[in-house]
């Protein structure tokens, strides 16, 4: 079941041309997803690829596919590490920023903005929607649904264009017969 929610939703992630990737669902028995969960890491985890639950109530779970080693990289960034900070993140490491991340989840006051360094969105832009959240005018583009861009629109627009392009090849080949597994790129 999650693996065409993966494939639809992860695909780059899959690929390993992007960082992380963040996906709900909905309706399903947590004890049923927790075992899925617990057999697609260890399908993918030689991979260099993590299942994580985020959030989940009765009615939906937030999951988090990423990429451990690129995650890290991303985060101890200068100015990932200073977001960071400004969200109450006491620490760059990977582990300590994702209990952090979970925790602000939960703490229900909305959807904590700087999610986008966990997804690999560019510093500057997820700095710029923390800053400019409800004013359009400032957001440089948003095309392909990934971000809002708030610095070099080009090249987002390049890698909006390959996240759609992947997810396809990816969603063709799922439906060829291909397995989670084949999808997914050693990293």
């Amino acid at each position: 079941m999650l693996e065409r929610y993966l494939v639809d939703q992860c695909a780059p992630t899959l690929a390993g041309i992007k960082t992380g990737s963040l996906f709900s669902i909905r309706g399903e028995d947590p004890q049923s997803i927790r075992l899925e969960i617990r057999k697609i890491n260890q399908s993918l985890s030689a991979k260099g690829l993590l299942l994580l639950p985020l959030h989940s109530t009765c009615t939906f779970c937030l999951l988090y596919l990423y990429r451990p080693k690129q995650l890290a990289k991303d985060l101890n960034r200068p100015d990932s590490t200073m977001l960071l900070q400004r969200c109450g993140y006491s620490s760059n490491k990977t582990t300590i920023c994702l209990v952090r991340l979970i925790q602000r989840l939960r703490e229900g006051s909305g959807f904590p903005h700087e999610i986008g360094l966990f997804l690999g969105y560019p510093p500057k832009d997820v700095q710029g929607f923390m800053e400019n959240p409800h004013c359009p005018s400032k957001c440089r583009a948003c095309t392909g649904g990934c971000w809002k861009v708030y610095h070099e629109p080009k090249k987002a627009q390049v890698l909006f264009d390959m996240y759609a392009s992947c997810t396809r090849n990816y969603q063709n080949r799922l439906r060829g017969g291909a397995s989670l597994e084949q999808l997914a790129v050693a990293g």
